[in-house]
């Protein structure tokens, strides 16, 4: 009689299918354990992994899967007695069929055969050739030849180190997919993005053209008088206007005519008195001849 770890869990698979098959529970029916296909690299699935707990009488043991944790037992279906051959797995009790010992085997791929207190040593542990449904069978076949290899614990974010590992998502895709973290705009979204850069587009633009029209307006009010033209000003006693060329101060006494700007020169205003007789016309030419500045000089 062999001594078997509780710690961690394990694998059970024969010599009859290999290491590709593993007893699990079948996910038709969750009582009912079958060989179920496995893939090497790949994780073991919680109903293929097995765990002992010891019995009243060690060194048997019961027998229990992750899926089902440790209130599920592989027991014996009691439908003849200690001749039963069916097995299931059921509520965990102080009962023979749940009490399993493991023997040893001169075989180092699969060293054990599986017995239970309830059915005796003559009943071993084995699967059925077309439903590969466990049950227990009198000989030696090779489908009672048991390995019970430990399951190695996953690390989360770890990858196989199998060769046929297959990766967790398909590389073809990789290239295209988006980092995380990214937010993907939706149709949308994108159309209300491109009309309101549209609709800022246009006001810019027509601001633009506003603060042109405005400036060219602005401009063709503000024509400046030719270069030597004379300007009535107020001098500083205020009895009396004052002339200036281009901002020079030549000044007249009052009373003084009163020019204004015509189109072809300047025109004093009627019954005015000084250097023009009413409704006479000066041109710029003459208001800056020599005779006209010293006229203006002398009139202070």
């Amino acid at each position: 009689m062999a001594t078997i770890s509780t710690e961690g869990t394990y694998s059970l698979s024969n010599s009859y299918k290999g290491m590709s098959y593993l007893l699990a529970v079948s996910e038709k029916d969750t009582s009912t354990l079958v060989m179920t296909r496995y893939s090497p690299g790949h994780d073991v699935p919680a109903s293929a992994q097995w765990f002992a707990t010891v019995a009243e009488d060690p060194p048997y043991y019961r027998l229990h899967t992750a899926s089902g944790g440790s209130g599920l037992s592989l027991d014996v279906l009691n439908e003849n007695g200690t001749s039963s051959v069916s097995l299931h797995m059921t509520g965990t009790g102080n009962w023979a069929g749940q009490r399993w010992r493991f023997d040893t085997w001169p075989d180092d791929s699969y060293p054990f055969r599986l017995s239970n207190s309830y059915t005796g040593l003559g009943a071993h542990l084995d699967v059925y050739s077309d439903t590969l449904e466990a049950h227990l069978a009198q000989g030696e076949a090779t489908g009672q030849y048991w390995a019970w290899n430990p399951v190695p614990v996953s690390i989360p974010g770890s990858t196989s180190a199998s060769p046929t590992a297959q990766p967790t998502h398909p590389t073809t895709s990789d290239s295209t997919a988006p980092p995380a973290g990214t937010a993907i705009l939706s149709t949308g979204a994108i159309a209300g993005i491109s009309v309101g850069g549209a609709v800022a587009a246009a006001l810019l633009v027509g601001l633009l053209l506003f603060f042109m029209r405005r400036r060219s307006r602005l401009g063709a009010r503000s024509t400046h008088a030719p270069h030597d033209h004379y300007y009535e000003l107020q001098d500083e006693t205020g009895w009396g206007p004052r002339w200036e060329k281009d901002g020079l101060g030549l000044e007249i006494s009052s009373p003084a005519p009163v020019y204004t700007m015509g189109q072809r020169g300047y025109h004093g205003s009627a019954g005015e008195s000084g250097l023009s007789t009413p409704g006479t016309t000066r041109s710029p030419a003459e208001l800056d001849s020599p005779a006209m500045c010293a006229e203006l000089d002398g009139s202070r």
